[in-house]
């Protein structure tokens, strides 16, 4: 894998719009204001991917983190079984599944 660049979130992962008063909020890729929200916290993976800046992109789930910008910005979203991708306890040990969010299902499956 070749780690392109960071993306956007809101503060501390727990808003469910995407808004980040600190940094910015991520803009969703189907409208020029802010009238539709990238969702969650991997809104900057889910606007990365649905951009087409990259095909496939990392995302944590504690809580609707994968799946809410997933649906919102029309890309697809995978939740691993918790622990089958391995991640650091510091980014949540207990509640946080790591998964990809992809152009495609397929883009997904390979990457997964």
């Amino acid at each position: 894998a070749i780690i392109f660049g960071k993306t956007n979130m809101p503060e501390i992962g727990i808003a469910t719009t995407g808004l980040n008063p600190w940094w910015g909020t991520t803009r969703n890729p189907y409208s020029n204001s802010l009238t539709r929200y990238p969702g969650g916290s991997s809104s900057g993976s889910a606007v990365a991917v649905a951009s087409g800046i990259v095909p496939v992109s990392i995302g944590c789930d504690g809580g609707g983190s994968i799946r809410i910008p997933a649906s919102l910005n029309g890309v697809f979203g995978f939740i691993a079984t918790w622990g089958r991708i391995p991640h650091n306890e510091e980014i949540g040990f207990s509640t946080v599944h790591v998964g990809p969010l992809g152009a495609t299902r397929k883009d997904i499956a390979i990457t997964y």
